[in-house]
């Protein structure tokens, strides 16, 4: 069976019970800080090569439709990983992806893939659609410089293969708000799609790929005021 293991116990309860028990061992000074995070960094790595095998390449970014045809896009990996990360009482940081490792995004092209937080304060980088799905774990601050409302990197040689220019999103309001545009993305009918994007703009103002996105919707529907104020 599924996240199973050979003798039919939950992978995601055993890697909890991993992490839990690592904690404690912290906490009573048996494992260093960074043997704990070594731990919790081997188990993402589990988690990722599961979610490699299990979930692949699709359109899918509803829960149901994910667990039904055990496919999904950017959006949908992110929310699988979001939500596994909390079940196992690990961090997970929603990010938009504003320049890929091996090139540029197309024009209204939208990306989006997790950093797993580790307690040492060093993060690795989770996209199973990438060419390289995840990283080692590497100092956020060390690895990127902050340029404006993103993070670019700072080594051009990029020896950890890691995207090359990020926006972290500060909550889970952030990753609702991604849901809300792609369901927009996904409709046909411009006014439909108003709606959604609306409500990806309600859970977080700043989300900008919201904006872009009724920008061309109103245009779409000759609201060529709208479609200007919302640029």
């Amino acid at each position: 069976a599924r996240w199973q293991d050979e003798s039919g116990n939950s992978l995601v309860d055993l890697w909890r019970e991993r992490i839990e028990q690592a904690q404690k061992q912290f906490g009573e000074k048996m494992i260093s800080l960074e043997e704990l995070a070594s731990i919790e960094a081997d188990i993402i790595n589990e988690l990722a090569k599961n979610i490699r095998e299990e979930i692949k390449s699709g359109d899918e970014f509803d829960l149901d439709e994910i667990t039904e045809f055990r496919s999904a896009n950017c959006t949908g990996h992110t929310e699988l990983a979001y939500i596994l990360a909390n079940a196992l009482g690990l961090t997970a940081i929603p990010t938009s992806v504003l320049e890929f490792e091996n090139r540029r995004l197309y024009p209204g092209e939208e990306h989006i893939m997790t950093l797993m937080k580790l307690s040492d304060g060093k993060v690795i980088q989770l996209d199973p659609l990438a060419p390289h799905p995840i990283s080692e774990p590497f100092a956020l601050e060390q690895a990127y410089s902050k340029k404006g409302y993103y993070l670019e990197i700072q080594s051009q040689d990029n020896p950890l293969k890691i995207h090359r220019k990020i926006q972290p999103l500060v909550n889970k309001n952030s990753l609702i708000a991604d849901i809300y545009n792609h369901r927009g993305a996904q409709e046909s009918d411009s006014s439909v799609a108003i709606i959604y994007y609306q409500k990806a703009l309600e859970r977080d103002p700043a989300f900008w790929p919201a904006y872009a996105n009724l920008a061309v919707a109103y245009r779409s529907l000759g609201r060529y005021p709208e479609a200007l104020a919302s640029v």
